[in-house]
């Protein structure tokens, strides 16, 4: 178990990693890696700020602009800070606005005309796409230092860092990292505005040491330094983060113990933003990659609730957020889902609760278990307990934390009682727990009682029937026989009868086929159709399953636990049908058959569902067909 350490907390503008980005950037400016220059970018108008990377000239066109400098075209910038023409564009655009400017543009070539034998200037128009580039210098990942989690999104990742430029990495904005940067304006410089000339630049640790460069570079000069107004694109101090919360510029003791790190998690929406350029800066700075795990989550969509969120409780939130991270993109979150995670807790509260008022305030756990002492239900609980901590381990360990909500866990064997479930041992497995008959066997029971109980009529609940268990095989037979009291308890009913493949159906039973060695009966004063039933069952999955949207909402755990529940619903049809097929066999043998045409019941059927409210009763479940026949044993009937 992990737990925060609130004392390693940091923050991207405090004075710790403000001197870690100022150390940076003279490092790398040093190395010749940053570097000054003009750059086309992508404006912001509004915000009067470059945010990333435009098009016309060879000033503003990347294509132009490097066909420019193979042919030292001259760079001229025609648009104004607030994106409008400037005294560059001609006189007849000055100070329109670039949409403006671009229609009175196709205006005025249309119109142009140089000579009588001509048709002007203007020759069409088509549509060009605009592509905003990304830009940053990183490492390739061909030496695999970095596993990418889902892994999809390696191969997304090769090609960005296959197709990238320099990243651009100043900001007209009023916050952030001041640029470290000092302009040198010289006394005998014919201009004296900020940037005119490109040599002027000098970089330092502070102003001291920008005065000191200046020094170097201009000796026997008088002048007068200013810094640079532009401040850091954000990323360029969240990329060094892993290092500077680990205090790097300086070789410290955690910096020795934890760098690099093991494990990044984080949105697939930044994988380039931030991801890309903390391994950049990482192993330039840092001499390795920063982590040697990337885990990239899905991300919420901005959706709005009309009703609003029921109180559910943070647990339940969190339970339904990760339930949602076997998704690898956006997360599309279903209030309901919330909500039955809260009816779960609420539901394991009130487990605890019981357990508690049982075992009393004073109750400590064993240090040590003896499971073979335990009763066979004891030992069951224990071995699933078993293979849940494993279960939950492994899904951790493989980053299927989608996976680790379907379990819940105890506190590990032999572990003390801490202040926090934060600071508590993880559970861990316990070989001696784990009986994989006993999970079997009762795997078997639980499947009897559930069919039991799904036999009951909806009106008589809270009767008790006595129940049989048809067994093919001694070792069915042998364990029904072992668990007839939790059987009995747990279903509700009066009594259960144990046969094997020898003895007769009971009659005036309502069926289910629990496995392809074992069916139970429900002796009720009328039946239902099990094989109605499983039909009405398989007919209502496979039709969730074919709905629309089902293929691409479902994760594939659930498709593929659908799959099987449908399976499992035709082998119980098969089951059901050689059942009819055995008695049809054993009726004729006996000699004890009587067959009546449907015409001949429907007066009992009808004085039958008027006295109880059942359709009618049948030995053994019968085919839903047009045609059905009606078969009665010959002893009292």
């Amino acid at each position: 178990m992990t737990s925060l350490d609130w004392s390693r907390e940091g923050f991207t503008m405090d004075d710790a990693r403000s001197m870690a980005v100022t150390e940076a950037f003279v490092r790398l400016y040093k190395q010749r890696l940053i570097y000054r220059n003009h750059r086309l970018v992508n404006w912001d108008c509004a915000l009067r700020t470059a945010i990333s990377d435009i098009e016309i000239t060879p000033a503003h066109d990347p294509n132009d602009f490097e066909v420019g400098k193979r042919h030292n075209l001259a760079f001229i910038n025609i648009f104004t800070d607030e994106g409008k023409i400037n005294s560059n564009g001609g006189v007849d655009f000055g100070g329109m606005p670039r949409f403006a400017a671009r229609a009175a543009v196709l205006a005025a070539l249309k119109a142009k005309v140089l000579s009588e034998f001509s048709v002007g200037l203007y020759r069409g128009a088509q549509k060009n796409e605009m592509k905003l580039g990304i830009c940053s210098r990183i490492m390739s990942d061909n030496d695999k230092k970095i596993e990418i989690i889902p892994h999809q999104y390696e191969q997304e990742w090769k090609r960005w860092l296959e197709n990238i430029q320099d990243w651009c990495i100043s900001r007209q904005l009023w916050w952030g990292h001041q640029v470290p940067a000092w302009y040198v304006i010289l006394e005998d410089d014919q201009f004296k505005d900020v940037g005119s000339y490109n040599d002027h630049w000098v970089v330092g640790r502070n102003e001291q040491e920008a005065l000191m460069e200046a020094n170097k570079l201009f000796s026997g000069k008088k002048f007068e330094i200013t810094q640079d107004p532009d401040v850091l694109d954000t990323w360029f101090s969240a990329g060094l983060f892993p290092l500077s919360v680990l205090g790097w510029p300086d070789v410290t003791p955690d910096f020795k113990a934890f760098y690099p790190t093991s494990l990044l998690e984080t949105g697939h929406d930044i994988i380039f933003f931030w991801v890309a350029r903390m391994v950049m800066l990482g192993m330039q700075l840092g001499g390795d990659v920063p982590f040697s795990k990337y885990l990239l989550q899905p991300v919420g969509d901005n959706l709005l609730f009309s009703n609003g969120i029921p109180e559910c409780g943070a647990d339940a939130l969190r339970l339904a957020l990760v339930s949602y991270t076997a998704q690898s993109d956006k997360i599309n979150l279903d209030v309901l889902r919330v909500i039955g995670y809260r009816q779960w807790c609420n539901k394991l509260w009130n487990a605890i609760h019981f357990a508690m008022l049982k075992l009393g305030d004073g109750y400590v756990p064993p240090q040590k278990i003896d499971v073979k002492s335990m009763p066979p239900v004891c030992q069951w609980i224990l071995s699933v307990l078993n293979n849940a901590v494993a279960r939950t381990i492994s899904s951790f360990e493989s980053y299927k934390f989608s996976d680790a909500t379907t379990v819940c866990l105890p506190q590990a064997e032999g572990s003390s009682r801490k202040e926090s479930i934060m600071i508590s041992e993880y559970p861990s497995v316990v070989e001696a727990w784990s009986n994989a008959k006993i999970e079997n066997d009762m795997d078997i029971i639980n499947g009897a009682v559930r069919k039991l109980r799904s036999l009951r009529p909806q009106s008589g609940k809270n009767e008790r029937y006595p129940a049989f268990a048809l067994c093919r095989g001694h070792d069915i037979t042998d364990i029904m026989r072992s668990y007839e009291f939790e059987i009995v308890t747990l279903a509700a009913i009066s009594s259960l009868k144990v046969l094997n493949e020898n003895d007769m159906n009971p009659a005036g039973c309502a069926v289910d086929v629990v496995n392809e060695n074992l069916s139970v009966y429900l002796q009720l004063q009328g039946t239902l159709d099990a094989e109605a039933e499983q039909e009405k069952k398989h007919d209502l999955l496979a039709q969730e399953m074919n709905s629309s949207g089902y293929k691409e909402k479902a994760p594939l755990s659930i498709e593929e636990e659908q799959m099987m529940r449908l399976n499992a619903y035709l082998e119980e049809l098969t089951i059901i049908d050689e059942g009819e097929h055995d008695l049809e066999r054993r009726i004729h043998e006996q000699n004890v058959v009587w067959r009546m045409d449907m015409a001949e019941w429907i007066p009992e059927l009808a004085r039958w569902r008027n006295s109880e409210g059942i359709l009618g009763w049948s030995l053994l479940a019968a085919r839903a067909k047009m045609r059905r026949q009606w078969r009665w044993r010959n002893e009292g009937h």
